[in-house]
């Protein structure tokens, strides 16, 4: 059985925004850290020490973001590793009735069911 690492993160869970996107990118062990390494290289070498955020990006990193969106492109066409994500109407969440008014419980119930339905059926079974 493979050992797979998994990567999650949220975006726009705050209003005024009317949709929460929460994605996963995955990868086998052994592909997940040559990929982490290339990652961190990458951002030393364009001095990106904080989250990227394309809501942020200038006229003059844009070039940069593109160069790490071709990068993990070509790793999940290569197969080193995938990428699924759901999203969700803001609206539609009810945080009082399914996780106890905690805004962070129901980001984790989300997380699980993007694993769940989305990250596994890709390792397949046999994994």
């Amino acid at each position: 059985m493979a050992l797979w690492h998994v990567y999650c993160d949220e975006s726009c869970k705050s209003r005024p925004n009317k949709r929460l996107t929460v994605g996963a990118t995955f990868a086998k062990a052994n592909d997940a850290k040559m990929v982490a390494e290339r990652v961190s290289t990458w951002r030393q070498l364009h001095g990106l020490n904080a989250e990227l955020k394309w809501s942020r990006v200038s006229n003059s990193y844009y070039g940069r973001y593109c160069e790490f969106a071709r990068d993990a492109i070509r790793d999940i066409n290569d197969g080193k590793m995938a990428f699924a994500s759901l999203h969700v109407a803001l609206n539609t969440i009810d945080h009082a009735a399914f996780s106890d008014g905690s805004e962070e419980r129901s980001i984790r119930k989300l997380y699980y069911q993007l694993i769940l339905h989305r990250c596994l059926p890709y390792v397949g079974a046999g994994d």
